[in-house]
């Protein structure tokens, strides 16, 4: 029986805060994407590691406790899920870097709509050393349009 409960959890899906993390990555990939190929420090560590694990940035201010634990187990449910992969650091077990995967860069579609130009996240993607065969995989599923907000006001 415990077995059987143990299955469920790890196949629950779309819980708030797996969204909260589903919409920072594509945040933080959109955000690479419009800086283009400039050689920043934070811009060469992206495209050697993944995505920073920031909830402080995500957030725009310092996490409760509460708030980290919850960021936490939500991200170590979205790399059960297969929607991305945690990166840990060298010497410790803790999560420094995302990287996603095809699965959770769909859903992070799904749920921001129209409002993320798609094909060039998936573009920013395929320049970085972890996602190019990332990108092939996605390749010509996202149309290349998004909202042009100065025609919207």
């Amino acid at each position: 029986m415990a077995s059987t409960r143990r299955f469920r959890k790890s196949k629950r899906r779309g819980t708030p805060h797996t969204a909260q993390v589903l919409i920072a990555i594509l945040a933080t990939l959109e955000h690479f994407a419009s800086v283009g190929d400039r050689d920043t420090k934070d811009c060469s560590v992206f495209r050697q590691h993944g995505i920073p694990y920031s909830p402080e940035k995500w957030l725009g201010r310092l996490p409760t406790v509460a708030e980290r634990k919850r960021f936490s187990r939500a991200a170590r449910q979205l790399e059960v899920e297969g929607s991305l992969e945690r990166m840990t650091e060298a010497s410790r077990d803790r999560v420094a870097f995302l990287r996603p995967t095809a699965m959770g860069l769909r859903r992070a579609s799904r749920l921001a709509g129209q409002y993320v130009n798609m094909a060039e996240v998936v573009r920013c993607v395929g320049q970085t050393e972890w996602g190019s065969e990332l990108s092939r995989t996605l390749e010509g599923e996202f149309d290349d349009t998004s909202i042009d907000w100065r025609l919207v006001a």
